[in-house]
């Protein structure tokens, strides 16, 4: 955003000085907006203090860091990282031993669904991926009693730092004298107990500023929910603010999105049509070669400079991993690493390192400033030599290594789960969860993963009946009555990957396709029927069959 002016919007968002909802479309410019309010906020705050920043990724919360620090301004005694590793090093770690006694055992963190059978049975009654502060309170002597033995649960994170917070008066005294402000981005996928985490701290007299986009919430089925921001917005503790012109997208993208949410939204002004639809004779495989056989004269005709600036985007990973086998431009197909599901601090740790290992952008000071150890000069020295080394070493002796540095980060973080995830993938092709993809590397992911990034062309992928949206026969097999289970969610889904195409987007799809089987999971063909958003609110109108 060189060029950028900032909007009247923008401006009054930025300058707004108390607690607020920004609500910001895709391309709306809302990292400039936060790094530009926390850019105006450290020069005034002391050496001791600092903001609360928090994005949703490791790799979002390096670039709001990046653009929130440049050109002179300090950090101070900011915190930058993800929702998580707030509660862990912040709140969990630091205050819950005051509260309960110091463990007996260096405190390991696991899985509730790790333990034994007998162990896991005073929890049956509780929901696991979903644990609220009344599930904890009603099990507090029992999680108390795995802690004193050095045992912390990944599922009770969020309940556990609202409960410490909440009844630990050292660690409302360290907030409030600590930090000014608490930033949460991409509120829309925030879970109940990060909701109430986030009014607690504004509760404490620290400004709350909540930034997200209900149509872009994605994750329900992890239990986040967009009726959190919504509340927000309509809360007189809060001043709403909009955040809506959207910047990156051609506007035949812009519009086509939009009546995709809205059959009478308003339209802007567009000279050409910059979204299409090729239906392909064969499977994903086929479309791969159309793709192959298009992409240097598409290239060429939305001056796309570099390879990587190309992105193909699924609903799931039949069609991702069909494509990626087929594809013959060069390319990278990203898939999620088990890691990064595993949201101990080692385990984001080990993410971060791995990274390192693949990206020579990061650097080792980056990761060393990341971690929340007081270190000496010489032990800073002695870890960062040892991070430098992961690069020369071979991939299959990566543990050791990794695991020894996360020793010296975060000794009391250890989670012999992440151990065995890490080690039990160095055998795998890490380079497709953690190397980004070279210029002349064309990009395949998940829509899902696709949530942040954004391409000059975007050719969006499973535009199937049954797949997108999800659907299912009725009761009884009833084909004729189908049910759609997450029509919202497929909605938002479909709406964040034609967003991520700043210059053209294809919607693509074939008459025949790779599916597996419903009960058995193995591979079998399908009719590939174009999906039902084809059909809805008068969207052919709004795109063009691919001239191309």
């Amino acid at each position: 955003m060189s060029n950028f002016e900032p909007t009247t919007d923008q401006l009054n968002a930025i300058d707004y000085s108390d607690s607020m909802v920004v609500i910001a479309k895709p391309g709306s410019g809302k990292t400039y907006v936060v790094s530009e309010k926390i850019r105006s906020i450290l020069p005034d705050l002391l050496a001791h203090q600092g903001v609360i920043a928090i994005s949703y990724t490791n790799k979002a919360s390096t670039e709001l860091k990046k653009r929130s620090t440049g050109n002179g301004i300090n950090q101070n005694s900011s915190f930058f990282g993800t929702i998580d590793k707030f509660c862990d090093v912040e709140i969990i770690i630091p205050f819950l031993s005051q509260m309960w006694g110091r463990p007996t055992e260096e405190i390991t963190v696991t899985k509730i669904s790790n333990l034994g059978e007998e162990e896991q049975k005073p929890f049956s009654d509780i929901q696991l991926d979903q644990v609220s502060i009344d599930d904890l309170e009603a099990h507090l002597e029992i999680v108390k009693s795995y802690f004193q033995k050095g045992l912390l649960f990944l599922e009770t994170n969020g309940a556990l730092a609202l409960y410490v917070l909440t009844n630990s008066a050292a660690c409302q005294n360290y907030v409030r004298s600590r930090y000014s402000h608490i930033f949460i981005d991409e509120y829309q996928d925030s879970g109940l107990e990060q909701h109430q985490l986030f009014l607690k701290l504004k509760e404490l007299g620290l400004i709350a500023v909540a930034v997200g986009d209900a149509d872009q919430s994605i994750f329900q089925f992890s239990g986040k929910d967009s009726k959190h921001l919504l509340e927000l917005a309509k809360s007189n503790e809060f001043k709403s603010f909009s955040v809506d012109i959207n910047h990156r997208c051609h506007p035949s993208i812009v519009n086509y999105s939009m009546r995709l949410l809205d059959e009478g939204a308003s339209l802007l002004n567009a000279d050409e049509c910059h979204v299409f639809y090729q239906s392909i004779d064969g499977n994903q495989e086929s479309i791969a070669a159309w793709i192959d056989a298009r992409i240097e004269n598409l290239r060429g005709q939305y001056d796309v400079k570099k390879n990587c600036e190309i992105g193909i985007l699924a609903k799931g990973d039949v069609s991702g991993s069909l494509v990626a086998a087929a594809l013959k431009t060069k390319h990278r197909y990203f898939v999620k690493h088990p890691l990064e599901d595993h949201f101990s601090l080692w385990a984001r740790l080990f993410c971060q390192l791995l990274t390192y290992r693949f990206d020579k952008s990061v650097t080792a000071q980056e990761i060393i400033d990341d971690s929340p150890a007081s270190l000496s000069r010489s032990e800073i020295q002695e870890i960062r030599k040892v991070i430098r080394q992961l690069r020369m070493i071979k991939q299959v002796d990566l543990a050791g290594p990794i695991v020894a540095i996360a020793e010296m980060l975060l000794p009391n973080g250890r989670t012999d789960e992440a151990v065995h995830l890490l080690k039990d993938s160095l055998t795998d092709d890490l380079a497709n969860s953690f190397e980004p993809a070279s210029d002349d590397e064309v990009q395949i992911m998940s829509l899902h993963k696709s949530k942040g990034l954004e391409f000059d062309i975007v050719f969006h992928l499973d535009m199937y009946e049954w797949i997108l949206p999800a659907k299912i026969p009725g009761p009884n097999s009833d084909f004729d009555n189908p049910v759609y289970p997450s029509l919202e969610q497929d909605i938002k889904l479909h709406y964040v990957g034609i967003t991520r195409a700043r210059k053209a987007c294809f919607l693509c799809t074939s008459s025949r396709r790779g599916a597996r089987d419903f009960n058995t999971g193995q591979p079998v063909a399908r009719n590939g029927s174009p999906s039902d958003f084809l059909r809805i609110n008068k969207l052919d109108e709004l795109r063009k069959p691919s001239p191309f």
